[in-house]
């Protein structure tokens, strides 16, 4: 991997300190090959050759929609931030660059939330989203919520017009306060989101990935969308007339595709639940589809490659975002034939070391 040369001031005060951030002190032609050389190494390191990789697509500050900050008591007070890098000491931050605005402008807010509240000594995590029709938040706890701080809770989300507040334990996750949904827009159709759900890291990053998805998929009449989510690229798919089967391990997303098919008269989707690490489709099962999309979590989808790799199906468009288990992948995918078309990285975790990245792959014929 390139090591990139300390050229210029970072933009946030706790560079250096914090781990969330550690690209801050390139200059822009740096950063950009240092961010390129990662799917280069992966794609090269797999067998292919990197001369089908495509240029960066820019997303820049202020663009990520989720959060998590990690809480933890004081004496006094708390300390709420990130952690430092390769530790889980937290650093207390006083603001971050990377976030949307709408987001980062309430951090403070939510510190003197969490100070002020008598369960604060169990809370561990706070989440954060940026959905469509307003926040959603997290709080990760170790016992119930006291219940002197729900009316606090309350007062708080109306105050700043939270859309869902949701304290979660070991044994439960309730709504303490549920104005109106989350809600996302894929395509043209808006779901609304379980708890907890699954979402891209930025609004944009999700547009070009899809934007490149169902570009590549014209001509194609039927695919399998793989851990597919709430339809993030499932509805855009079957916008373009083609028949989708989603298969999602979270049985929650996937009644929230549904109830958005049935409430848009979507019919040609057809949505499943189904643990694709311990049960996943197999070869022959695929072989019914002219496309595979396949959009796995951080630490990959071995089981499921593995059958994809034995498959027959002419396209497989692999959504990563890890390339260290992109390489482990696309190299399984190598052994068994298919050939790279297109590579795509997508720089939706600015600042950072880790990278999204659009793989295109056919079999030939």
């Amino acid at each position: 991997m390139i090591q990139p040369p300390e050229n210029i001031q970072p933009e946030c005060m706790h560079f250096g300190i914090c781990g969330g951030c550690s690209l801050q002190n390139l200059d822009p032609i740096s950063y950009r090959e240092h961010k390129e050389s990662l799917l280069n190494h992966a794609v090269e390191n797999a067998g292919y050759s990197s001369s089908q990789i495509e240029d960066l697509v820019f997303i820049g500050k202020g663009s990520r929609r989720r959060a998590m900050l990690h809480i933890q008591p004081t004496k006094n007070s708390i300390l709420f931030g990130y952690y430092k890098k390769n530790t889980h000491n937290i650093v207390d931050i006083q603001h971050c660059p990377a976030l949307e605005e709408e987001l980062e402008k309430l951090l403070p807010e939510f510190r003197k939330l969490i100070e002020q509240m008598h369960s604060r000594r169990a809370i561990k995590e706070l989440d954060l989203l940026l959905s469509d029709s307003g926040i959603e938040v997290q709080i990760s706890a170790t016992s119930d919520i006291d219940g002197s701080d729900r009316k606090t809770i309350e007062t708080f989300c109306d105050a700043h017009s939270i859309a869902r507040f949701i304290w979660r334990t070991r044994r439960e996750a309730q709504n303490i306060v549920y104005e109106y949904p989350s809600q996302l827009a894929f395509g043209d159709i808006v779901v609304n989101l379980p708890k907890g759900a699954f979402v891209q890291a930025t609004r944009e990053g999700q547009k070009a990935i899809t934007a490149i998805i169902t570009t590549e998929l014209q001509g194609c009449n039927h695919v399998v969308d793989l851990y597919s989510g709430c339809g993030t690229y499932t509805i855009p798919i079957s916008q373009s007339g083609m028949e989708v089967v989603a298969i999602e391990g979270s049985g929650a997303m996937v009644n929230a595709l549904n109830k958005a098919c049935t409430e848009f008269e979507i019919n040609n989707i057809s949505a499943k639940s189904r643990d694709l690490y311990k049960k996943p489709l197999t070869a022959n099962e695929l072989n019914a589809f002219d496309a595979i999309v396949i959009n796995p979590p951080r630490n990959g989808a071995g089981p499921q490659i593995e059958e994809i790799a034995q498959s027959s199906v002419p396209k497989v468009i692999l959504v990563s975002c890890n390339t260290h288990t992109l390489e482990r992948d696309l190299k399984t995918l190598k052994q068994r034939g298919y050939v790279l078309e297109r590579a795509i990285p997508i720089d939706q975790f600015y600042w950072t070391n880790h990278l999204e990245s659009v793989v295109v792959l056919t079999r030939p014929h």
